[in-house]
């Protein structure tokens, strides 16, 4: 992830490209599918395994990746894997709510901007 976000701040453009953008992909699915495998929790794993199908079937994950998102991400996954590491299990609570909050967030803007971009949710003047 963080050589991802180190080509996206080296390519000088606003968003990341479709290479870039494949590749922070791929490490984020990574890492959350390695934390939920660590819990040991089957269902779990299974139910994530079976939403990221979905995502990819439909389409949905259309986020746009700039660096400064980018290199947060990467900060929060940092964040969580030291408290992991010093067995520290309020702080990584606390950094896993923070990262599933900020992710919640970027993922409502999305919906928000497609909505806006397709018309729904916009108000219709009545003559």
């Amino acid at each position: 992830m963080y050589a991802a976000a180190a080509d996206q701040e080296r390519s000088g453009t606003d968003v990341a490209g479709r290479e870039i953008k494949r590749e922070f992909d791929r490490a984020d699915l990574s890492f959350h599918m390695r934390s939920l495998e660590a819990t040991g929790n089957r269902a779990i794993v299974q139910t994530a395994t079976h939403s990221h199908a979905l995502i990819r079937v439909f389409g949905i994950r259309k986020n746009i990746h700039d660096a400064d998102s980018m290199k947060l991400t990467c900060a929060q996954h940092q964040a969580i894997l030291d408290a992991i590491a010093s067995h520290d299990a309020d702080a990584a609570a606390a950094a896993a709510l923070e990262h599933i909050q900020y992710g919640l967030m970027l993922y409502l803007k999305l919906m928000e901007q497609l909505g806006m971009e397709s018309g729904i949710g916009q108000a219709s003047e009545v003559e």
